[in-house]
């Protein structure tokens, strides 16, 4: 049979990151194979068997927790003929990232909205010649996947509005990741909540601060 092969879409559709165990495990093995065999470990110790239907599968799977401090998850897939001979065997990871980001600083204070300026959801602006807007400075920092977006509202019964992050990464070390970010919004609101989300989507707290 072949030796290992790593892909990158078997776990979540090849996501980078979970917040969740409980994932999903997209096999398509050779045309003979019947049978798939599923582990946590690559020599297979306690693998699970799942039947395959035209040689494919879509298995809830559940991953190892991160007490021992790996983030990094690999499953490993064997396929199985009907006569129990192993064809192939693939891998791919997956990093499990289940801890909160946190907000550390946030503050706002009146400036006018540039033509770059995120719209804060459900808030309207006033008709005047300077757009009203306000200067939002946050600081957070989270331990694995690092801070993807930050999230603002007016108030608790508003949608909210997602401001995404391209520029901070996370670690797989368990080393916190802080975020330093400044982001104009234009509204007229005098309060505003805001929260940070890490790549895998943990939220953190709502923050409430008044726009000074």
């Amino acid at each position: 049979w072949s030796s290992d092969v790593c892909s990158s879409d078997l776990v979540n559709n090849g996501d980078e990151f979970t917040s969740t165990q409980s994932v999903t495990v997209s096999v398509v093995g050779p045309a003979s194979a019947t049978k798939a065999l599923l582990s946590n470990d690559g020599g297979f110790v306690g693998a699970q068997t799942f039947d395959l239907v035209s040689s494919a599968a879509e298995i809830p799977w559940q991953l190892q927790s991160s007490k021992e401090g790996t983030f990094t998850k690999i499953v490993y897939v064997r396929f199985v003929s009907k006569l129990g001979s192993t064809l192939s065997t693939q891998s791919d990871d997956i990093i499990l990232d289940t801890t909160k980001p946190v907000i550390s600083v946030a503050s706002a204070a009146s400036t006018s909205s540039t033509g770059g300026a995120v719209t804060v959801a459900r808030v309207l602006q006033k008709a005047t010649a300077k757009a009203a807007g306000v200067k939002l400075t946050l600081k957070g920092s989270d331990t694995i996947s690092g801070i993807g977006t930050i999230e603002v509202r007016s108030s608790a019964a508003k949608a909210s509005t997602a401001v995404k992050l391209n520029s901070v990464a996370g670690k797989t070390d368990g080393k916190p990741r802080a975020a330093n970010q400044t982001v104009v919004l234009a509204t007229t609101a005098k309060k505003l909540q805001v929260r940070v989300m890490d790549r895998a989507g943990n939220a953190s707290a709502w923050k409430t601060i008044s726009v000074k």
